[in-house]
């Protein structure tokens, strides 16, 4: 009883610990209309397909069923709202709604970090399913993610939910575990759509499991026949209802051809960024283990890697750990291999699946009878602090994100009545609110011939993303050169060596946190000109107007 209570409140510190890589720095970018995650579901978004009722033409970029679960959130304000006793366009009521759809990532969040725990107790001792779980929980792209309203986190909540009954279809085949991981693959897809990748092997994987099985007792049935099977039968008609049932097809079969079609049509082209061929694909296999290292960070990374290579040199496999390679190696070739581009966020279902592997190995070798054991015990646990400081530096880069000083210096010397010019989206720049503002045109000819604000604000980082020759990259160039229009009065970075995080490059998303901002002001504008005081002086920095 003293073991299993141990063991139980090892795991509640997990659970506790991810909780709270998820909620801190939730507030990131809060009260804002737009917020600063890329891509996040914002509710003017879920707002709109209530208005609609998810029907008569609705699309947005993603599946809708995680709208509908942020939509059940919002019902007791939509009634308010309708009854007039509040209005959810003010921003006080709208930045609630915000943190409703980021609460609910992070309860997901925790949930996936529990479920890899469940997961690996239908594979492996408890000890190495803690140890999953807690490389989980310190994946970088996961702790993000778990604390914006992004979908990456959702949608992985319901592939840990169909891996778990995926795992448990192959031990013991009930089509009670059929239907629910049939249902939960469903949901998946449905949340996101490059969940399918997952799930393209998994039917071979799950008759030819229950067909050796049946080999070895008197109920042997043929392969083919096993596949019409009445159970599998039943799961694909309950995923492909879901689906259809989800997507609203019969009040909303426009909106869904046109969600198809922007996922499968030429548009997707577009983002490729390794050609086809053979040397093309291979570039793509080492950029995709580079940002999983980066995800990781090196020591789990190597112990991850070394639990799969461990795994794979046994001559006897653990059919369940095979399985879930199988599912990785899946999703790889039907997703990233066919779009030709990836990014960090993309490789969560591989991270997550390499950490039952590594979960493995360490509990292989806390347990091994070798000698050294106090040694072995602090080696891992400096696996840990070190990966618990990589991954919590997300969380200070949010929590010190440069934008929060840029606008206490905006407030103090920027009159109301200027017009700001915004020379990046604006959920990549310092908050607005109280300002005259609008979106400077990020084309040298247009920018040249159109009126000029009173002030420019350049998000440094956003423009270092673009190639050479490009309008945007020839804007950002050629505006540094007309000095006598504007003077560089702000250039702020908040300034972390210290942080472990430091390959930022690993995955796009870390990039837009804490960005460097620049602020320039138009010469004939009256006011300073000169460079005020910054609001930590010892972390401000005048750059090189050009510098990169």
């Amino acid at each position: 009883m003293m073991l299993k209570a141990k063991n139980v409140s090892a795991l509640h510190l997990i659970l506790l610990l991810s909780a709270v890589l998820s909620l801190v720095g939730i507030w990131w970018g809060l009260p804002n209309f737009t917020g600063w995650a890329p891509d996040e579901l914002i509710p003017s978004r879920v707002i709109r397909g209530m208005s609609q009722f998810f029907s008569h033409g609705w699309q947005d970029k993603y599946p809708p069923f995680h709208y509908y679960l942020i939509s059940l959130l919002y019902v007791p304000f939509w009634i308010l709202h309708r009854l007039q006793m509040l209005d959810w366009s003010r921003l006080n009521v709208y930045t609630v709604l915000f943190y409703l759809a980021r609460l609910l990532s992070a309860a997901m969040g925790t949930g996936i970090v529990y479920l890899v725990y469940r997961c690996g107790r239908e594979i492996y001792d408890r000890r190495a399913s803690l140890f999953a779980a807690l490389i989980t929980s310190l994946l970088v792209p996961f702790v993000y993610y778990s604390k914006t309203a992004n979908l990456d986190v959702p949608y992985m909540f319901w592939v840990l939910w169909s891996l778990y009954f995926f795992i448990r279809i192959l031990k013991a085949h009930r089509t009670k575990d059929c239907l629910l991981f049939a249902l939960t693959a469903a949901l998946a897809v449905c949340t996101k759509d490059l969940a399918y990748g997952l799930y393209v092997f998994a039917p071979f994987f799950v008759v030819w499991s229950d067909w050796r099985d049946r080999r070895q007792t008197s109920a042997s049935v043929p392969f083919l026949r096993l596949i019409g099977s009445r159970k599998y039968l039943s799961a694909a008609a309950l995923a492909a209802g879901v689906f259809l049932l989800i997507h609203n097809v019969i009040f909303n079969w426009s909106g869904f051809l046109i969600h198809f079609r922007r996922i499968t049509g030429p548009g997707r082209k577009l983002y490729a960024h390794y050609p086809g061929s053979l040397a093309g694909r291979l570039e793509l296999l080492g950029e995709t283990v580079k940002q999983i290292q980066g995800c990781l960070g090196w020591p789990l990374f190597l112990i991850c890697v070394g639990g799969l290579v461990w795994f794979l040199a046994q001559k006897k496999k653990d059919y369940l750990l095979l399985s879930l390679l199988g599912l990785a190696s899946s999703y790889y070739l039907f997703y990233i291999n066919i779009i030709l581009y990836n990014f960090a966020r993309f490789n969560l279902p591989i991270c997550v699946i390499l950490a039952f592997y590594g979960g493995r190995l360490l509990s292989d070798v806390l347990t091994a009878r070798w000698r050294l054991l106090p040694a072995r015990r602090l080696a891992v646990a400096f696996i840990f602090l070190y990966s618990f400081f990589y991954a919590s530096s997300v969380d200070i880069l949010m929590v010190k994100d440069s934008r929060y000083a840029a606008e206490r210096w905006m407030k103090a010397n920027i009159p109301p009545q200027a017009l700001i010019g915004v020379a990046a989206p604006v959920e990549y720049s310092p908050r607005l609110r109280g300002f005259k503002w609008e979106e400077t045109p990020r084309s040298l000819p247009v920018f040249s011939g159109s009126p000029k604000p009173d002030y420019i604000v350049v998000d440094r980082d956003y423009a270092r993303r673009f190639e050479p020759g490009t309008k945007p990259f020839l804007f950002f160039s050629g505006f540094h050169n007309q000095t006598e229009r504007y003077k560089l009065v702000y250039d702020y970075k908040t300034r972390l060596p210290w942080l472990f995080l430091r390959q930022r490059f690993i995955m796009k998303q870390i990039n837009l946190i804490n960005p460097e901002i620049q602020i320039y002001k138009k010469v004939d504008q009256p006011g300073a000109e000169s460079t005020p005081e910054p609001p930590d002086a010892s972390n401000f920095q005048v750059r090189l107007a050009t510098q990169k």
